[in-house]
């Protein structure tokens, strides 16, 4: 007989914490990195050839391990950060029950429901990532988003030594407002797109980075004494 399936995904109970537990070691390790925005929608970021060795090592499938992470794990923890469990264990049952499956157990639906839940805020949680969307959610600033770079080659223009051969970087710091539009929950959990994004590019020698890294890790260490 066919097992039925779980909330969100076919995994069952045990892979589901095999797949915490792997993410959170991850995560300690700096191999996985969890990002939350403004509307609390999470994602997860890495690399799959770093992680899978890992993964398998834990008998964990790496399918397995992006589809629930960037799936059921993102929509839960989105859930708890904005204090929202009750809601979504709701969405997730009518989401059920609009299937249709036959002989659908409400109750103990809602139990693996929320067990899921406890597993999920147990192993990924954390007071870092509390206080990282909390900071983001009450800043009367724009709060950063994300740092992308390329390194760029062009020749020298004019004023410069003719055919100088130059290397440098262009950088786009995005950072993101508060703004009425941010959307609600549920509806934060689904959006591909945010609103209130914006993006400076600027330009900076390798003497530029260094001296960008330096107060970077000035500032790093200040922050590590203080937390």
């Amino acid at each position: 007989m066919p097992r039925r399936r779980t909330e969100g995904s076919s995994t069952d109970m045990q892979i589901l914490e095999s797949i915490t537990s792997s993410a959170g070691d991850l995560i300690s390790r700096g191999l996985v990195t969890v990002r939350v925005t403004l509307s609390g929608k999470v994602t997860f970021e890495f690399d799959r050839e770093q992680v899978k060795k890992f993964l398998e090592l834990h008998q964990v499938k790496p399918d397995d391990f992006g589809r629930t992470l960037r799936g059921e794990v993102a929509q839960a923890i989105t859930a708890i950060l904005l204090r929202r469990k009750a809601p979504h264990v709701a969405m997730m049952l009518r989401s059920r029950e609009e299937a249709g499956e036959k002989d659908f157990d409400r109750d103990g639906e809602e139990k693996t429901i929320q067990n899921r839940l406890k597993v999920i805020e147990k192993d990924l949680v954390t007071d870092a990532l509390r206080k990282q969307f909390t900071i983001k959610k009450t800043s009367k600033t724009p709060v950063f988003r994300k740092l992308t770079w390329e390194v760029n080659e062009k020749h020298a223009d004019e004023g410069g030594i003719p055919g100088e051969h130059l290397i440098y970087a262009t950088l786009s710091l995005e950072l993101q407002t508060n703004t009425p539009h941010d959307a609600p929950f549920p509806l934060a959990m689904f959006l591909g797109e945010e609103s209130g994004i914006t993006a400076e590019p600027f330009s900076a020698s390798l003497e530029d980075v260094e001296e960008l890294h330096e107060a970077i890790s000035d500032l790093k260490r200040k922050l590590q004494e203080l937390t």
